[in-house]
């Protein structure tokens, strides 16, 4: 890895310590798949595609 790069890796882990919350989940074996699955058919990561239905549940229940 580059001193370029290196510098670059920590900038953006600085700007995502102060901008962003971390949240770990975990799910039962074969949910990743599933995930996969029904992102890929939006176009969308699993990160996306689970961020975009939190928002969507929240929105929904006035959260």
């Amino acid at each position: 890895m580059g001193l370029d790069t290196k510098k670059r890796n920590q900038r953006q882990s600085r700007w995502i310590k102060a901008h962003r919350d971390r949240i770990a989940i975990t799910f039962p074996k074969g949910t990743r798949e599933k995930l996969e699955k029904a992102a890929g058919a939006e176009g969308l990561t699993i990160s996306q595609f689970v961020t975009r239905a939190v928002y969507k549940w929240l929105e929904d229940n006035k959260i």
